[in-house]
């Protein structure tokens, strides 16, 4: 059975990362890194936009607190921005930073005056994105946490520093990424939709489901009821909501998907299926949803999946290499 299966390859994956963290096939971090010198910038939601409207871009702007994980030495730190994706072009917003904590508010003006490319406003276009972070010097060797490399955007910072920076800060992310959706049309996310399952290392399924806006929602946001969300299985039932804030795609708390994962041939030992809490994205460029979450019977957990919404002609649209790689037939419903 595939559940099983999946059970059993998460056991051995653990088992693998168990024996893999023992010895660092690329050496330790540099010393100003262990050291605890990853400077991280806290976004304040409550102050800031969570992104760039294209119908009146020059009102942009956030709020945030630039610090360092730990209390280390350094020479100074520069926040930076990257313009769509070019991490091989690292423009500066500001330098020779020596104090710290240090509050700062970015504006779409500074964002302008520090990428070469715009020259105004009006240059900024739907589907753009400006990534912020923050550079430190060691020892006179800048160390950027993204660097191009092979002609690939790579983040040089180990997970379990990240990790750290969770539990000793409570921050979840260490940069800022400001994004210019496209319009919003709810239309793209109803309806029969394309579903791909990912469980990561080139396991995943596809399969079509079908979305519809949840009649009992009272939110004030959009709520969206999607069944077959499980393996395509009509039975299994997921609720999210689309923040039009930030356009997340999320659930708050642990739901039920499946309350007796036998009506699809699993053990009645099994019990009921369960996703977790999550918060995805919507891409309102490309029209797909995309989220993450922990999948867990009554005998435990064996995720997470990441999963990819996209309505079925938008899939069909678009040829197979600008979705996956590897992909294999998707199942019928």
């Amino acid at each position: 059975m595939k559940l099983l299966l999946r059970y059993i390859s998460i056991i051995a994956a653990v088992l693998f990362l168990a024996y893999s963290c023992e010895v660092d096939e690329n050496g330790p971090l540099p010393e100003g890194m262990t050291e605890g010198c990853m400077p991280f910038i806290d976004f304040d939601a409550t102050a800031s936009d969570n992104y760039i409207n294209i119908t009146n871009p020059d009102d942009y702007s956030f709020k945030a607190t630039l610090d360092t994980l730990y209390d280390s030495p350094f020479d100074k730190i520069a926040i930076v921005v990257v313009y769509n994706g070019s991490y091989d072009k690292q423009y500066v917003i500001q330098d020779n930073i020596t104090t710290l904590p240090l509050e700062f508010t970015v504006t779409t003006a500074n964002l302008i005056d520090a990428v070469p490319e715009l020259n105004s406003s009006a240059e900024i276009k739907e589907g753009d994105s400006f990534h912020v972070f923050a550079v430190p010097t060691v020892k006179g060797k800048a160390l950027p946490p993204y660097q191009m490399l092979g002609g690939n955007a790579y983040n040089t910072m180990s997970s379990s520093v990240y990790a750290e920076l969770a539990n000793v800060k409570g921050v979840g992310s260490a940069d800022v990424l400001i994004a210019v959706p496209c319009a919003f049309n709810i239309d793209d996310y109803t309806g029969v939709m394309y579903c791909k399952e990912d469980w990561g290392g080139g396991e995943f399924y596809e399969y079509t489901v079908t979305s519809l806006i949840d009649p009992d929602y009272t939110g004030s946001n959009i709520g969206l009821v999607v069944t077959g969300c499980f393996d395509g299985a009509d039975v299994s039932v997921l609720k999210a909501e689309i923040s039009l804030a930030d356009f997340s795609f999320s659930y708050g708390e642990e739901q039920t998907l499946m309350p007796d994962v036998s009506a699809i041939g699993y053990p009645a030992s099994y019990g009921a299926l369960y996703y977790s809490a999550f918060k995805g994205t919507v891409n309102t460029c490309e029209k797909y949803i995309q989220f993450t979450t922990d999948i867990c019977v009554d005998l435990g957990c064996f995720g997470p999946a990441t999963y990819t919404l996209m309505s079925l002609e938008n899939y069909n649209s678009k040829s197979a290499s600008t979705l996956i790689s590897g992909k294999k037939p998707m199942k019928s419903l």
